[in-house]
């Protein structure tokens, strides 16, 4: 082995090293986040926004510890449980494939991809739901959360590979 195999073999291995820890990096970055989505989703879930009725009202039909969200507007309060819902779940199983050691398998990833997006894109649903007070907000509210998307899943993406 001459020295220029021995310096370009060193280089290598240092980029593989460089690599390894890259995407463990990585790795513990989005265990990070997606611990942080299960919380906020979980918190979330069990305290509305809007709250709940504190007190049973049979005259408008409000029981106590309902959502005040679901009775004054059936449609936000569904589009924030179901969104707040899938980001939840999606978390968990992501940080569920991060437990486990990483496989190469192009379908894991690909289905790991589609968990971390639908997460994000659930917690945006979730946060336009609760939060908007007329369409023109919420439409504001989805543009921007789009654009984060695009741009977020570009940059996972071109990482994880």
């Amino acid at each position: 082995m001459s020295a220029g195999e021995a310096i370009t073999r060193g280089t290598d291995e240092e980029d593989q090293v460089a690599a390894v820890e890259s995407k463990a990096d990585f790795r513990a970055w989005l265990l990070l986040l997606m611990s942080l989505a299960a919380t906020v989703t979980y918190t979330a879930g069990l305290s509305p926004p809007g709250g709940v009725w504190s007190a049973d009202n049979a005259a408008h039909g409000y029981v106590a510890g309902n959502p005040v969200m679901r009775d004054k507007s059936r449609t936000r309060y569904t589009a924030f449980y179901y969104g707040n819902s899938i980001a939840f779940f999606s978390s968990l199983m992501v940080i569920a494939m991060l437990a486990k050691p990483y496989n190469k398998s192009k379908m894991q990833h690909r289905v790991f991809s589609c968990c971390i997006v639908i997460c994000f894109l659930s917690l945006g649903t979730s946060y336009i739901a609760g939060t908007a007070v007329d369409s023109r907000s919420a439409i504001l509210s989805a543009v921007l959360i789009a654009a984060f998307m695009v741009i977020t899943s570009m940059s996972m993406l071109k990482q994880s590979s």
